[in-house]
C-alpha cells in the first residue's frame, strides 16, 4: 500500500450531475483510500492558477479533521484562503412533529453546524441545509481545490 497524505481526483466535465455521478474507478478510489481526496476543477490541468481558496468538506469525522489538517498545510503553503463546509440534512423522523416547527429546527441544524466549524479556528465557516452531495457539489463551484475525508466502507473495516 502507498502512503500518502492526499490523492487528487480531477473534477468531471459532465456539469452539475455529472460530478455527482461518479464510475466505478473513482468510486473505489475514494471508498478505499487510506487519506484524504482533493478535486481539482475541471480543465485545472489545461489551465493551472494560483489556488486562491482551499475547501474542506467537514462533518466532525476523524477522517475530515484529517482532510482539514492537509488542507491547512496546503493553504499555509499557496497563501491561499482555508473555508469549511458542512451540508446538514434533517433527520426524516423529525416530520413527525414535534414542538419544534421544522423550519425553526432546521435554522437550528445549521447554526449549530457553523459554530462547530467556526470553532476549529482559522478557517471561513459555511453550513447550509439540503441534500449533502447537491450542496458539495454547489460550494466547490468557489473553490480552486476541495479536500474531503476519505471513507472506509464498513466491508473494509471488517464489519
Amino acid at each position: 500500500m502507498i502512503e500518502a497524505d492526499l490523492v487528487v481526483l480531477g473534477s468531471s466535465r459532465h456539469g452539475l450531475m455529472g460530478r455527482m455521478l461518479i464510475g466505478d474507478d473513482t468510486r473505489d478510489t475514494l471508498n478505499g483510500a487510506p487519506c484524504a481526496i482533493a478535486i481539482a476543477p475541471a480543465g485545472y490541468a489545461e489551465q493551472p492558477v494560483a489556488m486562491r481558496e482551499i475547501g474542506v468538506s467537514y462533518d466532525g469525522s476523524a477522517e475530515s479533521e484529517h482532510a482539514l489538517e492537509v488542507a491547512r498545510t496546503l493553504a499555509a503553503e499557496t497563501g491561499a484562503g482555508l473555508s469549511a463546509f458542512e451540508a446538514v440534512s434533517y433527520p426524516r423522523t423529525a416530520f413527525l412533529g414535534g414542538p419544534t416547527p421544522v423550519e425553526e429546527a432546521i435554522a437550528q441544524l445549521v447554526g449549530q453546524a457553523r459554530e462547530r466549524i467556526a470553532a476549529l479556528g482559522g478557517v471561513e465557516a459555511h453550513a447550509v441545509y439540503g441534500h449533502p452531495v447537491v450542496e458539495l457539489a454547489l460550494y466547490s463551484a468557489s473553490l480552486d481545490l476541495r479536500i474531503v475525508g476519505s471513507r472506509v466502507e464498513l466491508s473494509d473495516r471488517g464489519a
